[in-house]
């Protein structure tokens, strides 16, 4: 299949082009939990150059940015849970704290992003005992929860 997406992400296709691999790569996480765990591994690569594309494609601004970060982050979070490669949990904090910054106060998912960071803040104190990922979790879980 092939789609018209001009290099700056707003050729004609871009939004259908968007969405197809969206969905497409939703439905492949799904079953990720039913393969052996040295599929998954791969799975979890895989899924990570995917989302790249994906991200690479959604220029800066775009409404759909912060879903495609949360995406990436989720796919190197998910290996990191395989493989305990701490560089991988790195790459999902640096990724999710870019969605948090993406979601303005007001934002109807800033709460989801700030959840998904402190919880990638929390399981990286728990390796490291770093207290400042613990501090910052903490706050980050207390603003989620005053905009519930």
């Amino acid at each position: 299949m092939e789609v018209d997406v001009a290099s700056d992400g707003t050729g004609p296709g871009y939004g259908y082009a968007q969405r197809v691999l969206n969905h497409l790569l939703w439905s492949l996480q799904r079953i990720v939990g039913r393969i052996a765990a040295g599929c998954a591994t791969w799975y979890s690569s895989l899924s990570i150059q995917a989302h790249g594309v994906a991200l690479a494609l959604c220029p800066t601004g775009h409404s759909y940015r912060p879903m495609l970060l949360r995406n990436l982050a989720n796919s190197f979070n998910t290996r990191f849970n395989r493989t305990n490669v701490l560089d991988d949990l790195n790459e999902t904090i640096r990724l999710r704290a870019e969605a948090v910054a993406l979601c303005p106060h007001g934002h109807p998912n800033r709460a989801i992003s700030l959840k998904s960071l402190a919880d990638a803040l929390g399981t990286r104190y728990h390796f490291t005992i770093m207290p400042d990922d613990l501090e910052e979790a903490i706050q980050l879980l207390t603003e989620a929860v005053a905009l519930c």
